[in-house]
């Protein structure tokens, strides 16, 4: 049986077993995954386990990292928005891109902290990463990233992830620049231009 089809008594009975097993033991690799089962259920985490989690925030281990994002992704307090944006700046791309994927997609849109964090990734010499950034402040509607985008469309063609930025955004004008862009002899062939003009005609619908 899936965890997330438990009762929430029986959510709370598993992290409650959980957190016994993080006081007992002491090896990384395990500690890890500890912190990544108790992710499968942290929406039934109460203020003393949060408070215990956040401990785990000055590891310098990889994998518990690794275990502790995926334990407060999704968690809208204050504290788990913190370590997850100072994880957002390790020196492993992983445990960056990990960090950036949780704040792009499962933190309020409305955080002022979460947009420069993102913001901040743009610099980001994982392409991947600089990816995941843009498409969560298009989600939140960041007004710096029309240009951005408008340059890197000149720059790249109309990559994957440009298009889903745009759509995200509501943007006619930046999506028009998808056909006419002329840096178009590298244009991307993945792309589905049946697809763009769906977009289109739902985004004029809600214009």
């Amino acid at each position: 049986m899936e965890i997330s089809s438990l009762s929430e008594k029986s959510n709370k009975e598993f992290l409650n077993f959980c957190f016994e097993e993080l006081e007992r033991i002491k090896q990384p690799t395990k500690l890890g995954d500890i912190l990544f089962f108790i992710g499968v259920a942290n929406e039934y985490l109460g203020k003393e386990q949060l408070t215990n989690l956040y401990a785990f925030g000055e590891s310098k281990n990889k994998l518990i990292k690794s275990g502790l994002i995926h334990a407060l992704t999704g968690i809208q307090a204050h504290q788990a928005i913190k370590i997850l944006t100072t994880l957002s700046y390790d020196k492993s791309k992983d445990i960056r891109k990990s960090a950036v994927f949780a704040l792009a997609f499962h933190t309020n849109k409305l955080r002022k902290l979460v947009k420069e964090t993102l913001w901040a990734r743009l610099n980001d010499k994982e392409s991947q990463i600089m990816e995941i950034a843009i498409i969560g402040l298009a989600k939140r509607n960041d007004p710096r990233l029309k240009e951005v985008i408008r340059i890197k469309l000149l720059e790249e063609g109309p990559a994957e992830y440009l298009i889903t930025a745009i759509v995200e955004l509501r943007d006619l004008e930046l999506l028009s620049l998808v056909k006419k862009g002329d840096r178009i002899k590298e244009i991307n062939k993945r792309v589905n231009y049946g697809e763009i003009e769906r977009f289109r005609k739902e985004l004029l619908k809600i214009q």
